[in-house]
């Protein structure tokens, strides 16, 4: 975008890092080495914070130049995205009005996250409006599935629950106040969420399986339905709640003994510390239907159940175990922790999630000395005459500076002193992986989605999962990949009171290019598919015009690398530049994914940024410009120093103050 005025000049420094993009992990690096006393340079050549996480604050302006500049890239300029697709309603949108936030960073993220973890550890998650993710739902198409389900009184994913909690329990598992025998009352009817409490602060002990109290006929289930009820006898497409605290564990007992013992072994297995030498071992690596097949045999649906709380983008035959247990252990330990809501897991960040942190990184570095400019680029790199010394790096201004060191992103191109060529096209690079993405506004305030599960909770979750399993039309080849739906409510503030945003996300089989517009459509579908029990409810409650209407929709395809560095992006050691890789596109902000054809090794946020700061902070090269010998710092002190502020940075913000 063109300048109103000429850009603001750098200063005159002596710069130790250029970071190039402001992404998550670029501005927690620029954050961290900030903090420690580096001299730090951001540039992002966008206008807008977050590089491939970032957020719009409306459905108009801002958005139609994303997808303009997507679909129409500058020459030079590689990006993750394209093929972005724009539709409105405009009457009703306008009628809406109210102020809009999304983001292409939806991510959510689990109290047992490194990335939270350092967080609380710094003491900034008083800086987040941080709100729960209440419960997960799987769609239902109301058709029995008998593959292999001959169970009598086998309640699938009710039953997965309290088969569980059961068996572990007996098992001598323990957990502190837990409130034992109390039966659960019907949860809050309120319709909108309250923000959950910023920065609050809660117990870190590692949770453990309750006793279990003998189960009585008249127990009620704490799993919901949408819509609420559905007689018996009939079978009608439904959103069904996946258990997913050990409340649901306890209260309900449809399962049969078999399967009971089988889903207790299972759980008791997920929670063990480690289980390398199990028989979900990375060497062994089967898939979640394998080990739920025979190592822990157990009916279709109840494995549905299990696949869908794991939030990973393949189908469950393609699913490796290992990574699957390491989401649901996660997952489990992570009950109970945030607080006024114990049904919940996982949390997100209030306006956009991973491109709200990156604001808040960015400040940060800021705070500590940092400098981060927006709408500025390179035109080009060259390489010092020695190992030891600096490149020579021009600006998009014409300016020129000489880094000691350089942090670029998997998609950043390295421009050189010759005049720069126009990349190749997302579609020709190699390595990566695609997904179908879309932002949908909702004339619906969906409230049985945002209400407490239980009585005791103070506060409403601001969001929830849905899970649609895509029906698997050919015998001969695999099913489709799953689509994950997570729905924020007008309480977050997100959008208008009365609407909802739907973030929709399905792994691309590897259609062509010119497909992508028909490859939408399974988008469209399961939206379709997911709304359909909402008016179904309307309607049953004597709403005469049932208003469950989508008014904008936002398609985009996004790659992913599934490897740390592309082939001509490794990290140069002896140069100085140093390649992030890419955060993950699934909907958890974990990074915990192996190698084995589902994710990337050095996606992890926090260890991958450790692991460039590492080597910044371990070569010795100070900010005074003398070469100090490697391992100046060690690694257990480059750990216990990240996102610490140091003694002169203390002093540098008491004298900005």
């Amino acid at each position: 975008m063109a300048h109103a005025f000429p850009p603001e000049p750098l200063p005159e420094e002596d710069w130790d890092v250029l970071i190039l993009g402001t992404g998550l992990k670029q501005s927690l690096l620029a954050c961290a080495l900030s903090r420690a006393s580096k001299k730090v340079l951001q540039l992002d050549p966008s206008d807008n914070y977050g590089s491939s996480e970032a957020s719009f604050s409306n459905l108009y302006a801002e958005v139609d130049r994303w997808v303009e500049a997507i679909n129409n890239p500058t020459e030079g300029i590689r990006a993750p995205f394209s093929h972005a697709r724009v539709w409105r309603d405009e009457a009703r949108l306008l009628k809406g009005g109210g102020q809009w936030t999304v983001t292409l960073s939806p991510q959510v993220i689990y109290w047992e996250n490194k990335l939270l973890g350092v967080l609380r550890e710094v003491e900034m998650t008083g800086q987040f409006v941080w709100q729960a993710v209440g419960g997960w739902w799987v769609y239902n198409d109301g058709v029995e599935d008998v593959e292999d389900d001959n169970i009598s009184g086998g309640g699938g994913v009710m039953g997965m629950v309290q088969s569980v909690g059961m068996k572990a329990a007996k098992a001598g598992l323990k957990a502190k106040g837990w409130n034992k025998g109390r039966r659960k009352a019907a949860a809050s009817s309120s319709d909108e969420p309250a923000a959950a409490p910023s920065g609050s602060s809660i117990t870190t002990e590692t949770p453990t399986l309750p006793d279990i109290p003998k189960l009585q006929s008249s127990t009620p289930s704490t799993l919901r339905t949408i819509p609420p009820e559905i007689p018996a006898n009939v079978k009608t497409a439904h959103l069904k709640e996946t258990p997913c605290t050990f409340e649901d564990i306890a209260w309900d007992p449809t399962l049969t003994d078999h399967y009971r013992t089988i889903l207790a072994s299972f759980l008791r297995h997920v929670l063990q510390p480690n289980t390398n030498n199990t028989e979900v071992s990375e060497e062994s690596s089967p898939s979640l239907h394998t080990l739920l097949t025979t190592t822990f045999p157990l009916p279709s649906h109840v494995r549905q159940s299990i696949h869908a709380l794991t939030l990973i983008p393949t189908p469950i035959n393609l699913t490796p175990a290992s990574l699957a247990i390491s989401r649901l252990r996660t997952h489990f330990l992570s009950l109970g922790r945030i607080p006024d809501i114990r049904s919940a897991a996982a949390l997100f960040t209030q306006y956009g999630c991973a491109s709200e942190m990156c604001q808040v990184f960015c400040r940060g570095a800021a705070v500590a000395g940092g400098i981060c400019v927006l709408g500025r680029g390179i035109t080009s790199i060259t390489n010092g005459s020695s190992p030891t010394t600096p490149p020579t790096v021009v600006l998009s201004t014409g300016e020129t500076i000489s880094p000691r060191y350089i942090v670029t992103s998997q998609w950043d191109t390295f421009p050189s002193s010759q005049p720069t060529i126009t990349p190749p096209p997302p579609s020709s690079i190699p390595n990566t992986r695609r997904f179908k993405r879309a932002i949908y506004a909702i004339s619906s305030p969906f409230s049985p989605l945002f209400r407490a599960k239980y009585a005791d909770e103070r506060i409403n979750p601001g969001g929830a999962v849905i899970v649609y399993y895509p029906p698997h039309t050919s015998k001969s080849g695999p099913p489709p990949n799953p689509v994950h739906i997570l729905a924020r409510a007008a309480a977050n503030g997100e959008c208008p009171q009365g609407y909802t945003l739907f973030y929709v996300s399905q792994l691309n089989p590897g259609a062509e290019d010119e497909e992508i517009d028909s490859e939408y459509t399974s988008l469209d579908s399961a939206v379709a598919a997911v709304l359909a029990p909402f008016r179904e409810a309307k309607v049953e409650n004597g709403d005469d015009e049932p208003s469950v209407e989508v008014i904008f929709k936002l398609f985009y395809t996004q790659r992913h690398h599934l490897s740390p560095s592309s082939p001509a992006q490794k990290d140069a050691g002896g140069a100085g530049i140093f390649t992030l890789a890419d955060i993950p596109l699934d909907f958890i902000l974990d990074g915990q994914q192996s190698e084995g054809g589902n994710g990337a090794e050095g996606t992890d946020v926090v260890e991958d940024v450790l692991r460039v700061y590492g080597k910044i902070m371990m070569s010795g090269r100070g900010g005074d410009g003398v070469e100090v010998a490697p391992g100046a710092l060690t690694e257990s002190e480059v750990r216990e120093g990240f996102m610490q502020v140091s003694e002169e940075t203390r002093r540098l913000m008491r004298e900005n103050e």
